[in-house]
């Protein structure tokens, strides 16, 4: 009896758990910041709102230049505990970012809305449909999605 009531502890602590879990990352927002100072100006802002909300701040950007003309790759991360907001350009025009959001469902539907409104205070946003995935924006880098 005592082994069975253990064995049901040990099921439902790892259904708690389990279900504790955050969900993984999948894109949600795409924007094009332009240009390089866009670009600049999209990490200052991530890097001053993750400050306000004690997220912490890494920036792994850098330029490509092995051979060749030289490409930004443009790599973000604020997060604190199992919340975390990604943005990068991997796969995407030079200066159009894909926006993810990963954690707790509450704290990620949280930071989605207010990274967002954020971002659209400068940028178009754009919603990435579910299951669909950033497309590229041949205009990204010509002005012309810039928001007035």
């Amino acid at each position: 009896m005592k082994r069975g009531v253990i064995m049901a502890a040990v099921a439902l602590a790892g259904l708690s758990a389990a279900c504790a879990q955050p969900e993984p990352y999948a894109p949600e927002l795409e924007v094009c910041v332009q240009d390089a100072a866009g670009a600049e100006a999209f990490k200052d802002l991530l890097k001053s709102y993750a400050r306000t909300q004690g997220l912490n701040f890494i920036d792994s950007s850098r330029e490509t230049a092995a051979t060749g003309p030289s490409r930004p790759v443009i790599e973000v991360v604020a997060e604190n505990d199992g919340a975390r907001v990604v943005a990068g350009n991997s796969g995407l025009a030079f200066y159009q970012l894909a926006v993810g959001f990963t954690g707790p469902k509450a704290r990620r539907e949280a930071l989605s809305g207010e990274v967002k409104a954020l971002l659209e205070k400068r940028w178009k946003v754009e919603r990435i449909q579910a299951g669909r995935g950033p497309v590229i924006d041949p205009e990204c880098g010509r002005y012309a999605n810039w928001k007035d």
